[in-house]
């Protein structure tokens, strides 16, 4: 997904309520004992990078949500490191 006119404060808690009603949803598929998990990263543009730039710092983010236990949202930082966002 993206934002414009959004900071990454903005977007991680954009982030942050998706995941957090994602795994609220329910249906007849979906037997009542299994819980649904959504996991986001999020990285923002900054000048001199491109798209493609950002995108993969945000693929990258996103895996290193999954690898920290999935059901998380990751924001990297401004010097590039990915960590976990504590809503």
């Amino acid at each position: 997904m993206l934002m414009w006119n959004a900071d990454l404060s903005g977007a991680r808690l954009l982030a942050e309520a998706m995941r957090t009603e994602f795994c609220r949803l329910t249906s007849d598929n979906i037997a009542a004992a299994w819980t649904l998990t959504s996991s986001f990263g999020v990285g923002q543009l900054t000048q001199g990078e491109d798209f493609d730039t950002l995108y993969a710092q945000a693929d990258e983010t996103l895996y290193g949500a999954k690898r920290g236990g999935r059901d998380r949202v990751w924001v990297t930082m401004d010097d590039g490191e990915a960590v976990e966002a504590i809503a």
